[in-house]
């Protein structure tokens, strides 16, 4: 299992860190249909890898539809 950080997530997303982090706050949460799914360790965002590419492709083919 690959565990990311937002910088790594960032770089894959072609985002900056910091809208990884928006992506992820609660309030965003609110904002957006489909938040990128997280973990916490020792208080960290980490993020799943598998579970960005699988939330990459909900976004994809709700574009699709």
């Amino acid at each position: 299992m690959d565990i990311l950080t937002k910088y790594q997530v960032a770089e894959m997303l072609q985002i900056t860190p910091d809208a990884v982090h928006e992506l992820t706050r609660a309030r965003s949460q609110n904002r957006h249909d489909h938040p990128i799914p997280f973990i916490k360790v020792a208080g960290k965002l980490r993020f799943r890898k598998a579970d960005v590419e699988r939330w990459l492709d909900r976004l994809a083919g709700k574009e699709a539809a």
